[in-house]
C-alpha cells in the first residue's frame, strides 16, 4: 500500500505492520480448473491432517461462478466447507433452472449429445459461447451456465459423449453431495466477500489475465 501510494495526493501516513511478518508467498501453476482445485483440495487435505482446523482456512477467487470445481474437490474428499456471501453453486437459481431443462430434455428424449443439449439449452436461457461486455447479474449468470458447459466438455471427453441421462446424474451427485449440511468448514469467498477476514491458511486461485482483473 506504501508503494502504491508513493507520490501520490492520497499519500498521508506511512502504514506500519503491528505483526512481524508470516511466511512468503507460494506460487502453484496448473494447467486448467480443475486441475488447480485439485492441487488445492490436496493440500487442503494435508493442513487438516497436520492438525490446522477448517475454519482457519479459505480459498479466495474473483467471481462466485468459480467456486463449483473447489465445491466438488473439497467435496470429494469429504472436507466440509462453506460458500461465503453467495448460494453454493447448484443452489443458485440459473443453474437449478439450466439442470431442470437439461434433465427434461434427457427424459424426452428430445436430445442425446450431451454437448450439443447442453449447449442449445443453456443458449435458450441467453447463455452465449463469448463472456458478454456487461457486468454484475449479467455476467455472474454467464460464468454460471459456462461452468455447466465446461462440466459437459468434460463430460463428452471422458465418455462417448451420447449419454445425457449419465450426465443429468453426474450433475445429481455433484449437487447431493455439495449440499451436505456443515457446522463449519473452509470458506469459499470472493475476494470482495473476504474484506476485513483473516485466515490462518489462505489459496488466492484463478490468478490468470482475464481472470484477475476480469474483462
Amino acid at each position: 500500500a506504501n508503494t502504491l501510494l508513493e507520490g501520490t495526493p492520497s499519500q498521508g501516513v506511512e502504514l506500519r505492520a503491528q505483526q512481524p511478518g508470516g511466511p512468503e508467498v507460494t506460487y502453484d501453476a496448473q494447467p486448467d480448473e480443475v486441475a488447480e482445485a485439485e492441487s488445492v483440495a490436496a493440500r487442503i487435505l494435508r493442513l487438516r491432517q497436520q492438525g490446522r482446523e477448517a475454519a482457519e482456512i479459505a480459498v479466495l477467487f474473483r467471481i462466485n461462478a468459480q467456486s463449483e470445481a473447489f465445491e466438488e474437490a473439497l467435496s470429494a474428499r469429504g472436507i466440509p466447507y462453506v460458500v461465503r456471501g453467495a448460494q453454493r453453486f447448484f443452489d443458485r437459481p440459473e443453474v437449478r433452472e439450466a439442470v431442470t431443462r437439461i434433465r427434461g430434455a434427457a427424459r424426452s428424449g428430445e436430445g442425446q449429445d450431451v454437448l450439443e443439449t447442453v449447449r442449445g439449452t443453456l443458449a435458450g436461457m441467453g447463455w452465449t459461447p463469448e463472456a458478454p461486455t456487461a457486468r454484475g447479474q449479467t455476467r455472474d449468470r454467464w460464468e454460471s451456465w459456462q461452468a455447466l458447459v465446461s462440466q459437459a466438455e468434460a463430460f463428452a471427453a471422458e465418455s462417448d459423449g451420447h449419454d445425457l441421462g449419465a450426465f443429468v446424474d453426474d450433475l445429481d451427485r455433484r449437487a447431493n453431495e455439495q449440499h451436505a449440511p456443515v457446522a463449519e468448514g473452509v470458506t469459499l469467498a470472493t475476494f470482495h466477500a473476504a474484506k476485513g477476514l483473516e485466515w490462518d491458511s489462505v489459496f488466492l486461485v484463478g490468478l490468470q489475465d482475464g481472470t484477475l482483473p476480469i474483462t
